[in-house]
């Protein structure tokens, strides 16, 4: 009885005093700090990698992009294959002529004052602006105005005409030569340089290898001097066009030259009447 009494007391004695239930003891806030730092001291620094749970991103494939559809230019028509190459072969056949010693070139100079030592005496021919109007000054022949449809030879004339005019007297740029008429050259007479054919003329064009007779110079003498016409031209000095870079008769000079039968000089003759009208007459006509 004794022994429950105080077992009693000391139970309401406890209960009084807050120790009824059992409770962790709270440590002393700078004891608690410490402990925490030993604690992470203790532990290593260790870097926990987490691994992605997102799938890998898987770019879309690209169709690749054709290139658009170009139409294919229309075939380039085929050149009319000119007389002298036509016939090569039995030009080449008819035997050498000779060989050229000295090929010069001559022109038509484009000048803004008129000079009779440059047109009469030098070149024989010459195109003279001023205010607006061009005149064509030639040896032997008066003034002409190029806006006259009348004058055709809008470079300037040969020396002379054959016989029956068969053949126009207009200097030809690039087909036209002079020659020493004393030597058996003949006024429409065509001959063959084989190193002329495939060389580019002043406008561009292809040359065939043809060249004909239509002039003759003081200075051009001899069975194998020639001087090749190179057209119209303003920058010039001492006889020597300057806007000819290239020029053929550097071709001609030293190479071997044929004689064209007379059935193929026909044929060429008119091939050139018909390409001078329409690179020289026809444009003049329309303006």
């Amino acid at each position: 009885m004794v022994a429950w009494m105080l077992v009693g007391s000391m139970v309401f004695s406890f209960s009084s005093l807050g120790f009824a239930q059992e409770a962790e003891p709270k440590a002393h806030p700078q004891v608690e700090a410490q402990l925490e730092t030993q604690a992470e001291a203790v532990q290593p620094n260790v870097e926990v990698k987490v691994e992605a749970t997102t799938e890998p991103k898987v770019e879309p494939k690209l169709e690749p992009k054709l290139a658009p559809k170009v139409e294919a230019p229309p075939a380039a028509q085929p050149v009319p294959q000119a007389v002298c190459e036509k016939f090569r072969k039995d030009i080449l056949n008819t035997g050498r002529a000779g060989y050229a010693s000295r090929v010069t070139h001559y022109f038509t100079p484009s000048i803004n004052k008129y000079s009779r030592y440059l047109c009469s005496v030098m070149e024989g021919s010459c195109v003279v602006t001023e205010n607006g109007r061009s005149t064509l000054h030639n040896y032997g022949i008066k003034p002409q105005s190029l806006q006259s449809v009348k004058n055709n030879c809008v470079h300037g004339y040969g020396n002379r005409t054959s016989p029956k005019g068969q053949i126009s007297p207009c200097l030809d740029p690039c087909y036209t030569v002079a020659a020493d008429f004393s030597e058996g050259f003949k006024f429409g007479q065509v001959l063959y340089f084989p190193k002329l054919a495939g060389r580019r003329c002043g406008d561009g064009s292809i040359h065939n290898g043809c060249v004909i007779v239509k002039d003759v110079g003081s200075a051009i003498q001899g069975a194998n001097r020639f001087d090749l016409f190179l057209g119209r031209c303003k920058d010039f000095k001492n006889g020597v066009c300057n806007e000819r870079k290239g020029r053929l008769n550097v071709q001609m000079d030293g190479s071997p030259y044929y004689n064209v039968p007379s059935k193929v000089a026909k044929e060429f003759i008119k091939e050139r009447n018909q390409e001078f009208h329409r690179l020289y007459i026809k444009p003049q006509i329309q303006k």
